[in-house]
């Protein structure tokens, strides 16, 4: 008797716990404070984004679907992450992210939020981070190579062109030649790259322009060449764009601008 009167309590004792462990955390992300005493807007931003996480609450278990709390607390990371002067900072951030959520509930809002082509947070370099934070996650290994490839400041893959009278000339040289340059890949038979057309004359801003069918094959080109504004250059690829895979183009019309020194500075915009 005097043995089961020390073994109930402690039995008791024991399922209680078990109950408390098992409840569902109740999400929570709040946002950490920073010293007055940091005052430029992207030492803030890093010092917001190191610890963005840190007393973050996941549900758990986690749950079938993203709560609106989560959703617009990754879309708070994601803009102050834009902001921050420290990419160290936003990789502890991400890192720390994956690490409480876990990477098959965070990675796919990650690639939502900062690798979608439709979305206003679209930021590879981010996404990057977030990529090398979970190298476990199935689509790591699928989506590191095309992050990668074509990088912004990277040297842009160069090509030979002829134009609708049978000019040749390289994308080198005509950069050489022109400064910045926006080059506009598009199908000669694709009617949302003609409908795109003054979308990709506003985000040019003034540099030069050469659209570029990445097909080696005449088809409509001519015809299609006919279409675009008298100044912008219109050429097709001599045969190594796609068999090379020399860019990475989703989907078309796809748009890249190339620094005078032919480095990347902007890929595969939406226009």
């Amino acid at each position: 008797m005097t043995t089961l009167r020390f073994i109930l309590p402690l039995l008791l004792l024991a399922l209680t716990a078990c109950s408390k462990s098992t409840q569902p955390v109740v999400e929570s992300y709040p946002l950490p404070s920073v010293p007055a005493s940091v005052t430029e807007p992207g030492e803030r931003a890093s010092i917001v984004c190191a610890h963005f996480w840190d007393d973050a609450q996941f549900p758990y278990p986690p749950t079938d679907s993203i709560s609106p709390e989560l959703e617009q607390a990754m879309a708070n990371f994601a803009s102050i992450a834009a902001l921050a002067s420290s990419r160290d900072s936003v990789a502890i951030g991400a890192a720390e992210m994956v690490r409480k959520g876990g990477s098959d509930y965070v990675m796919p809002l990650a690639e939502r939020y900062l690798y979608y082509r439709g979305s206003p947070m679209r930021n590879e370099e981010i996404f990057l981070l977030f990529l090398q934070a979970a190298p476990d996650w199935e689509r790591t290994p699928l989506m590191l190579p095309e992050v990668m490839q074509n990088r912004m400041g990277t040297e842009a893959p160069d090509f030979e062109f002829i134009d609708a009278k049978g000019k040749t000339g390289s994308l080198s040289r005509f950069v050489a030649e022109r400064g910045e340059t926006l080059v506009y890949f598009f199908d000669s038979e694709c009617a949302t790259c003609k409908e795109r057309i003054p979308y990709a004359d506003e985000a040019a801003d003034g540099r030069a322009i050469i659209a570029v069918c990445p097909q080696n094959y005449a088809g409509s080109f001519k015809e299609a060449a006919a279409m675009f504004p008298k100044h912008w250059i219109v050429v097709r690829d001599r045969g190594t764009i796609e068999t090379d895979e020399l860019y990475l183009l989703p989907t078309l019309p796809s748009a890249y601008i190339i620094g005078s020194d032919m480095t990347v500075l902007a890929k595969d915009l939406l226009l």
